[in-house]
């Protein structure tokens, strides 16, 4: 069974995304600091980390930081699981390595848009490559047609790995 880290000093929004979490088959452990994030990753290993930014002592960013810096723990995907927003939030996140930011005010099928998106639930391939636009019959044909998504999987995770590579 896949694992998440959920890193927020708030109980409740731990407890809202780690219900998410195991609606879509995903385990999750949590911790209420950072620092007290940075032990466990120095026993576990798991699958995703969602961090919140603001809390006390380490703040998010300087725990994605340290995550990213320690050869041990720097491919961990992480997200920022925060109430921050904005295309500048956004982008610093990134910059320091995460993959992007959920909101506190998550919906369900943002959760598992994001686990389909990092492969660690079953999902329509499709899905991953409609981005935000809707996906109407019409589009899942074209993307279908675009990513030869109904080739044999072998040439399909070929074409899938190029196409990630040249984004």
């Amino acid at each position: 069974m896949k694992r998440a880290l959920i890193v927020d000093d708030s109980r409740l929004a731990r407890t809202v995304l780690s219900r998410l979490l195991e609606e879509n088959g995903v385990a999750s452990d949590t911790a209420e600091s950072a620092e007290s994030a940075l032990e466990y990753l120095k026993q576990s290993r798991p699958d995703v980390v969602f961090l919140d930014h603001n809390m006390p002592g380490i703040d998010g960013f300087q725990a994605l930081d340290a995550i990213k810096k320690n050869p041990v723990t720097a491919t961990i995907p992480v997200m920022m699981y925060t109430s921050e927003q904005g295309e500048v939030y956004v982008g610093q996140a990134r910059a320091l390595g995460a993959l992007g930011v959920l909101p506190k005010t998550v919906q369900p099928v943002e959760v598992s848009k994001v686990l389909r998106t990092l492969h660690l639930i079953p999902g329509d391939p499709v899905s991953v490559f409609a981005g935000d636009k809707p996906l109407t019959p019409e589009r899942a044909t074209e993307l279908r047609h675009q990513y030869g998504l109904d080739r044999p999987l072998v040439v399909q995770y070929l074409d899938y790995a190029s196409h990630a590579l040249r984004v």
